[in-house]
């Protein structure tokens, strides 16, 4: 249902470029994406901290987001009166103290 996946965020506006050093470095890259100004990058999970050097030997060195992630497989709509009743238990989840973090697959939250 869900991937772990390595995320790292910078910015930048050439994914290619960016999927090149990657390679180079033998780091497995699911995905190179440029998004709003950020280059946004989804390695395997084993291979986050891979990439992190590659970017760093390469001379980028500020990061927004370095971090494993959750990513959902196939996503779901939910119509607005269910949608209001899922956002209020994600509200819930994420206001425990115990809870780091909410994954979910809802694609319209």
């Amino acid at each position: 249902m869900f991937d772990n996946t390595g995320v790292i965020v910078f910015e930048g506006t050439d994914p290619d470029h960016i999927f090149e050093i990657l390679l180079n470095a033998e780091v497995d890259v699911r995905d190179v994406t440029e998004e709003e100004g950020n280059i946004v990058i989804y390695t395997e999970s084993t291979d986050l901290h891979k990439g992190i050097a590659a970017l760093k030997a390469a001379g980028i060195t500020e990061f927004s987001t370095t971090e494993l992630e959750m990513i959902a497989q196939s996503e779901i709509e939910l119509s607005s009166e269910d949608l209001e009743v899922f956002a209020g238990l994600v509200d819930a989840l994420e206001d425990d103290d115990d809870v780091q973090k909410v994954y979910h697959n809802v694609a319209n939250l």
